[in-house]
């Protein structure tokens, strides 16, 4: 039932903000999403539940902002708002396919990961005085747990309830002084899900970068990770140096990150895991991946 209404005022909300009626078809991923279906100029609707309106305002001003001022390309939003109750919010689709797709097709990825690197280092190209989210009028919440001790802690708390660390561990890990590793940088604009799955590519060029409706002030060492980390996971890690040299063209990476590199990438690990599985909606292939690279580099840090 709640699929027939959605499909509906999905289709109702393009012919409203566009003037056509355009056919479109929809499934769930963390949300309803529906797409057209048709040859046109692709468009998609998505709708969220009401705990996340606040993120999707803050988006769209994002979009607006990112696009005046930087030069990554982004799907431009042509409207947000409520309808019959319904929280939703209309975008243009960049044609193309993810980069995770396009590296598995591509016999040479070293042009891509260059690209992605120059891509990262064009967000990161805006810094802020604080560390936060961003509002709906971008200003800065700084009363968030965000690369503290306190958003850690929880981190490994997740992961104990969820037998993932044992109490030895657990306490081990907590000993770890976050400060030590993340407020040692400025602040810059962080995409905070920089992964294969959210950049697209087209003719073996980066052509859009998807989902940064949770991008906040944060230092940099975390999306440059988290791109690290999503890369070795899916067997790339041998051309990470073009990654890192793309991202140099543009902004020199100080010496700290590379030598704390591997608990950034840790942080980034527990961050994704722990998510997925306070959510009890996850399951897969990749979540194991996750869980047995957890166990793997534990270790390290618990020695």
């Amino acid at each position: 039932m709640e699929r027939e209404k959605l499909l509906r005022l999905a289709t109702e909300l393009i012919a409203q903000h566009t003037g056509q009626k355009r056919p479109v078809a929809g499934q769930p991923t963390n949300n309803w999403v529906f797409r057209t279906t048709d040859a046109e100029a692709p468009l998609l609707v998505k709708f969220i539940p009401a705990n996340q309106k606040r993120r999707m305002e803050t988006e769209l001003a994002l979009s607006k902002y990112i696009s005046s001022q930087a030069g990554v390309p982004i799907p431009r939003i042509l409207a947000q708002g409520t309808k019959e109750g319904q929280h939703f919010l209309l975008r243009e689709v960049i044609p193309g396919i993810t980069l995770r797709q396009a590296l598995s097709e591509n016999a040479n990825p070293k042009p891509l990961f260059l690209q992605a690197g120059e891509t990262l280092a064009q967000f990161h190209s805006f810094s802020f005085a604080a560390k936060g989210l961003f509002n709906p009028d971008l200003s800065i919440d700084e009363n968030v747990d965000l690369f503290n001790q306190a958003e850690y802690e929880g981190f490994l708390t997740v992961l104990q309830a969820k037998k993932q660390l044992s109490a030895k561990e657990y306490n081990v890990l907590r000993d770890i002084r976050v400060n030590d590793y993340y407020d040692i940088s400025e602040n810059v604009l962080c995409h905070c899900d920089y992964s294969p799955d959210n950049i697209l590519v087209q003719n073996c060029r980066i052509v859009g970068v998807l989902d940064f409706e949770y991008s906040c002030s944060a230092p940099f060492m975390d999306d440059l990770a988290a791109f690290d980390l999503f890369a070795s996971l899916n067997g790339y890690g041998k051309y990470l140096d073009c990654f890192y040299e793309g991202y140099s063209k543009f902004r020199p990476i100080s010496d700290f990150y590379f030598s704390g590199l591997n608990f950034y990438k840790f942080y980034r690990l527990i961050s994704m895991l722990s998510y997925q599985l306070g959510a009890d909606r996850f399951h897969g292939p990749f979540l194991e991946q996750m869980k047995q690279e957890l166990a793997r580099t534990k270790q390290e840090f618990c020695a």
